[in-house]
Formats: structure tokens, sequence, C-alpha cells
């Protein structure tokens, strides 16, 4: 079957890199973002995971006249990512957008670089040689350094180092982005005099699930473009299950219209059930990424489990089931909330993303989330 239009470049398309028409909503924030890029500031873009940061910081910055390059620090497995992995990602999405463009100078100065199984010394001049394919870059045209869920690196200071020389050295020609699924990636990254990027990180945006009537809008705005009539009960109702984040939308709105075309049941429990079913693998993935490397992984996992049962869960009722003090429990709390996978709302804490909390409900939640986590 070949896909309509729609799903490959409208609203309901799953690429991350859109026509800014089909980029729906965020209007203030384009505008913000597209001044921040042209005056080569280095900002963040912070949210929970599906609100659209990727989507919305890629599309900007591929419509305008700069040289956009992106690194995603979740294409390399956790067990894998290391400083030097790190580096040579970086180099490699460097050499593809110089042999996109055509640049074949820059290619020339990094194709030879390795910064995996080499000593010290040898990636100390790839390093420099790095730096010197980006100031070539910055001469010809502005650079933008997309660096997608950044707070992965958070265990390995000396990026930050280099990336705070750099800013040094190429600001304003070169600006940064730096996008995390965490709650303030501003505070995280300055948060004390000492840390690398301390001062030079200007503005921080961040993105939060839209409200009901912007959801249903979407939904709407998506199905016209694909020319599928879709009752207004069933787009409230998704919009009110799938709480506001525009991937979940985008991700029920193409699953909606594939469902249609190939003549199937499309009734919502029907096809939501199929979304998730497809979403849970997903989930397990990111749960266990955000809690790769923490001890008592089990009790992070009782905590999610019982705030999915309840709605909600106190200190003193986490505190409770992990058999820990409170003061140990605020600290797990505060964990999961940094991590985006929980939000605080007075003294209590819920899971923020409806879909993630119907997943931490299956019986193999918790199997499923070590299986990837250990």
């Amino acid at each position: 079957m070949t896909l309509p239009p729609c799903l490959e470049k409208g609203i309901f398309a799953r690429t991350t890199v859109k026509p800014l028409s089909s980029v729906f909503n965020f209007e203030r924030e384009k505008r913000a973002i597209e001044f921040l890029m042209r005056s080569g500031e280095w900002f963040a873009v912070s949210g929970l995971r599906r609100t659209g940061k990727t989507t919305l910081v890629r599309s900007i910055a591929e419509s305008l006249d700069l040289i956009p390059i992106y690194v995603n620090m979740w294409e390399a497995p956790i067990e894998n990512l290391s400083l030097d992995v790190y580096f040579e990602m970086l180099k490699n999405a460097v050499a593809s957008v110089t042999e996109r463009r055509g640049i074949r100078r820059v290619l020339n100065m990094i194709e030879k670089i390795s910064f995996l199984g080499v000593t010290v010394e040898m990636k100390r001049k790839a390093r420099i040689s790095m730096t010197e394919a980006l100031k070539t870059l910055c001469r010809r045209n502005r650079v933008v350094l997309i660096l997608d869920e950044v707070q992965e690196l958070l265990k390995y200071p000396e990026a930050f180092r280099y990336l705070a020389a750099l800013h040094d050295i190429l600001a304003p020609r070169m600006s940064v982005v730096f996008l995390g699924s965490i709650a303030s990636l501003k505070r995280v990254l300055e948060r004390h005099e000492s840390f690398p990027l301390y001062g030079r990180i200007g503005e921080e945006i961040v993105l939060k699930p839209f409200d009901e009537r912007t959801s249903i809008k979407m939904l709407e705005a998506g199905f016209d473009e694909c020319g599928v009539s879709v009752s207004r009960e069933i787009i409230e109702d998704a919009a009110l299950r799938l709480g506001g984040f525009p991937g979940w939308l985008t991700h029920f709105g193409r699953t909606y219209v594939l469902m249609r075309l190939r003549g199937e049941d499309t009734t919502l429990d029907h096809v939501i059930g199929k979304m998730e079913e497809e979403a849970a693998a997903m989930i397990y993935g990111e749960v266990a990424r955000a809690l790769y490397g923490r001890r008592r992984i089990s009790s992070y996992l009782r905590i999610l489990r019982y705030a999915a049962e309840m709605g909600e869960i106190s200190v003193s009722e986490a505190a409770r089931i992990i058999g820990k003090v409170p003061s140990t429990a605020i600290t797990y709390l505060k964990y999961l909330l940094e991590r985006g996978l929980m939000k605080k709302v007075d003294d209590r804490y819920k899971i923020a993303d409806p879909v993630i909390r119907r997943v931490a409900l299956r019986p193999d939640f918790e199997r499923e989330v070590k299986m990837r986590a250990l």
C-alpha cells in the first residue's frame, strides 16, 4: 500500500523533519527558536518525551539558511554509550552533513578521524581536527548543532568542557540547541558555577502537552489533511485519553488512517489498543534507559506501579512500599520527576504520561523493564 502524502510529510507523518506548516501549533515557540538560531545563541529546549521537541527544533533548523547538524544520544545503546562514542557520533554527523552538501574540504578534514580504539594522544588530535572542521563550516555559513537527549551525557563532564571551549571559539557563528526529556535541562547543565556550561546557555524553552482543545484541533487538522472523516466523539475521547502529547496524537492519527485504508475496525478502543501495543516495547526501553545504572531498580518500578494503580503517590506511601525512610523516598521520587517519568501536583506525585501509566499496569512491566536495564 502506498502511503498517502499526509502520512509522509503532514501532521501525522512519523518523520522528525517536516514542513513547518505541518508542525502543529507552537507558533510562539517557532518564532523564538528561529530568532535564537539566527542569532547564534546557545539555548535549551526541555520537556517530557513526545511533547514535540525534536520535530519542532529540527524542522525549524532545516527551514533556515543554516547548516544543521543533528546528534541523538539515544542512537547509541545505553550499555555502549561513552565519551568516545559521543565524539564518534558527532564526527559522523558532521561528515554526513558535509558529504550531503558537497563540502569536500571539511569532509577530508574529518573522514580519517577516529575516537574509538586509539591512544589518548590521537583522541586529543582528533578533537583538534574536529574543532578545525567546525571552524571551516562556520566560515561558510552559520551552523546550528542540535544535541538530542543530552542528559545522557551528564556522567561525562569532559563532553561539556569540549562544548564550552567550542562556545568560546565559535559562538555566535555556531548555535547549539540542547534537547532533553527532563524537567529543566538548563538547571541541570548550569547547576553550579563550576559546571563547564555555566553562564553559556541563554534561554530555555519548555514544551508542555497540549490542552484538550488544542489536542482536538490537531486531530481534526490531521484527519482533514488526510481526507478522512472521523466522528467528533472519537476525536474528543482520543484527545482525553492521550493526555495532549503531540507524539501520541500523531501516532493515534496515523494508526487510525492506516487502519481505515486497510478496512480494519476503527472503533476507538481497537485503534488505541493497537497503538499502545506498538508503544509498549518503546516505553519499556525508555523506562529502562532512565533507570540504567541505578541501584535498586525494583524500588523505582514499585513506585511507578503504585502510582499507575492508584493514580498518584505520596512521599509516605513511597517510603512504605520501598521500605525506606521518607527522605530516601524523596530521593527516588525526585529522580523520577527529573527524568520526566512523574510530575508533582501539590504534595502528590503522578505519572505524567497516560500511555506510560497504562503500560505500567501491564503484568509484565517490571520484568520487561529489568530485561532491558540490567
